[in-house]
């Protein structure tokens, strides 16, 4: 992934999110734009680095550990790492 599309993920993500808080801003809720804004564009960043910013350091999956690959490439457990912290933390 090239840095124009990285780019133009976070950026619809952070526009998801805004167009969501709005609508809550309008009917007076406590969580506005500002909030859904920055909760969407993290969970869109923690997501891409999960998914793309260990590829340096990994060897594929499916194949036996290479001698200069750290560990496997397992992206869903990066995130799902993420996931279970955050709703412990939200209670």
């Amino acid at each position: 992934m090239d840095q124009l599309e990285l780019v133009a993920r976070l950026a619809v993500a952070a526009a998801a999110g805004a167009v969501v808080g709005f609508e809550r801003e309008t009917r007076n809720h406590v969580a506005g734009m500002q909030t859904h804004l920055l909760v969407s564009l993290g969970a869109a960043l923690f997501t891409v680095a999960g998914a793309y910013g260990f590829t340096p350091f990994v060897a594929p999956y499916n194949t036996p550990r290479l001698p200069g690959a750290a560990f496997r490439h397992q992206p869903g457990r990066f995130t799902a790492c993420g996931r279970g912290c955050s709703r412990a933390g939200s209670g």
